[in-house]
């Protein structure tokens, strides 16, 4: 999230990449890479991360 906020958004979707790799379940891992991709306008990336996050999520609640 540290990358995110210095805008560096390539890196920190690779550092998302990463953590979901050891664990895909980390919803809030799908959550900061959707954002991160939206903001470097891909869209359609960017949501099916979201909704990988939103699904996690509903699935912990």
């Amino acid at each position: 999230m540290a990358m995110e906020n210095l805008e560096q958004y390539e890196q920190a979707i690779a550092a998302f990449d990463k953590a979901l790799e050891i664990n895909p379940d980390y919803y809030q891992a799908w959550y900061f890479r959707g954002v991160a991709l939206i903001k470097l306008r891909r869209f359609k990336e960017g949501y099916a991360s979201a909704k990988n996050a939103r699904k996690l999520i509903l699935i912990f609640l």
